[in-house]
């Protein structure tokens, strides 16, 4: 049985430029993910793509929550640009290996770790709007992690979509499915209307190190149903 999720307003989703190939993007995705197989979607031959996401959970299983999800975009067993992702060419349906998953009750994280192996921890996930941008600020333990910020952008219906989730556990690639529908999105590519901060925690300098470019898209989606399956595959490391 897959979990059936409302995700409410304040989803935020920034796609990331890095400035060298690293954390998963480009030839360290592998080191640093230490998945070999894993193939990050890269623009260039020296930048990969690096997403940062927040949600809040409205209505769900296992009671509301908030989380952020630091992922890697990427293919299996062999390299795509992110052009031909852009295009649909050669990558099939989106794949996402999952870095960080902060979350904001014992229950979501207890679930996550022993559901799939996510990399899950509690810390504090806030949103907040202010005139027309939609704000996510992430810290652990009163250690500031990121600022997140979107401007709000307009919205249309967007079709039911398909991601496939990797995290890695014990040795093994396990892939799960998260299933996307009755949603209203909105994205632009325009530099302005992204925002983020960095702070002086463990996981900002670990982004931070990965010289952080220019955000290439960022998009809001007030509201939307999820169906996360289980575990369907697990994949020898």
């Amino acid at each position: 049985m897959g979990r059936s999720i409302d995700r409410g307003s304040g989803v935020l989703s920034e796609c990331d430029v890095t400035r060298r190939v690293a954390h998963g993007v480009g030839g360290a995705a592998a080191s640093s993910t230490a998945v070999s197989q894993v193939h990050p979607i890269r623009v260039s031959p020296h930048r990969g793509v690096i997403s940062i996401s927040a949600y809040a959970y409205r209505d769900c299983d296992i009671g509301p929550y908030n989380e952020v999800s630091i992922s890697v975009p990427f293919t299996l067993d062999r390299s795509v640009s992110w052009f031909a992702a852009l295009g649909g060419r050669g990558v099939g349906e989106p794949q996402t290996f999952i870095l960080h998953l902060p979350v904001t009750t014992e229950i979501a994280r207890d679930a996550g770790v022993e559901f799939a192996g996510y990399p899950k921890f509690l810390a504090e996930i806030a949103f907040e709007k202010i005139s027309d941008w939609l704000t996510c600020r992430l810290s652990d333990e009163g250690r500031y992690i990121l600022n997140l910020s979107g401007r709000r952008v307009d919205l249309r219906p967007a079709p039911r979509a398909r991601t496939h989730v990797f995290t890695e556990r014990n040795g093994r690639l396990l892939r799960s499915e998260a299933i996307t529908s009755e949603r209203d999105t909105g994205t632009s590519r325009r530099r302005r209307d992204a925002r983020r901060e960095l702070g002086d925690h463990p996981i900002a300098e670990e982004l931070r190190a990965l010289r952080l470019g220019r955000a290439i898209a960022v998009g809001i989606a007030p509201s939307h149903q999820v169906i996360l399956t289980p575990v369907l595959e697990g994949l020898a490391v």
